[in-house]
């Protein structure tokens, strides 16, 4: 059974201010070119052991075998997907390694509390293989805990990936074939604005391998799309409920904390 660690950022935190950048954030990327946009945040469990990095145009995950489990992906950087409306992503996985020990490349949904975590909550369609057994994989999670995870057999080695999402009926939808309940091989509800509360989330593609070797090639992601979605560029700094707009709302939580003080000692606090 796998277990997801805690992901550290390799090299520091950076926020850039992407409107800055591209005027409005690219709703895709094919990962050609020198270097990976800045769109994106690289997140690495270890360094020496797995990294993702954007080459031969595409986005590929490499792994020896020193570490028992190991996490890379990247994470948009900065911007976010709004829940008060549909949204529809997609991106092109492939997982070739036929292996002792499960392995995989994913795209999900999450969100972060700290900045130097990336799936304290997360939701993740992949491509793996598990003990020789090629499979798609479904997980949510919650750091290190497993909440829920189911898994049926694949006979490619590529694959679209499709992740839409109901707002009104807070239902996720996860398919290999195209977007909607139609299309789905997993449903998941009352999760993003239900358990988790969110108005936002984070997107992320990645790759983990559990003591397992992956050589160029074999484990890769390319083409990701946003098809639809309402996107909040950067949050503002009164924005306290990240929705990507100050109000009321915004205040009312303020308000609740007026002149709450937690410095050590309290003294130090205003009389």
């Amino acid at each position: 059974m796998r277990r997801r660690r805690v992901l550290l950022v390799a090299g520091g935190i950076f926020v850039m201010n992407l409107s800055a950048v591209f005027g409005s954030v690219p709703r895709f990327d094919n990962f050609d070119g020198d270097s990976l946009s800045p769109m994106w945040k690289v997140f690495l469990d270890d360094p020496r052991n797995i990294l993702i990095e954007q080459t031969h145009s595409r986005l590929e995950v490499t792994s020896t075998d020193l570490s028992d489990e190991v996490d890379a992906l990247v994470v948009s950087n900065a911007w976010s997907i709004c829940t008060s409306d549909d949204f529809k992503i997609k991106a092109d996985l492939y997982h070739s390694a036929v292996t002792n020990n499960w392995s995989e490349v994913y795209f999900g949904v999450g969100y972060r509390d700290d900045p130097l975590h990336y799936n304290e909550n997360y939701i993740e369609i992949a491509l793996g293989c598990d003990f020789h057994e090629p499979g798609y994989w479904y997980e949510r999670g919650a750091g290190d805990v497993e909440l829920d995870t189911d898994w049926i057999p694949r006979y490619s080695s590529d694959a679209t990936l499709y992740i839409s999402y109901d707002a009104s009926l807070d239902k996720l939808y996860l398919s290999s074939t195209g977007y909607g309940p139609q299309n789905a091989w997993k449903t998941v509800t009352g999760v993003i604005k239900g358990d988790w509360n969110r108005a936002t989330v984070k997107i992320g593609l990645g790759g983990y391998s559990e003591g397992v070797p992956l050589a160029s090639g074999q484990a890769r992601l390319d083409n990701f799309v946003i098809d639809e979605a309402t996107l909040c560029e950067v949050f503002l700094p009164a924005d306290v409920n990240e929705d990507c707009k100050v109000d009321l709302a915004d205040f009312a939580m303020i308000a609740e904390s007026w002149l709450a003080c937690n410095l050590d000692p309290q003294s130090a606090c205003p009389q």
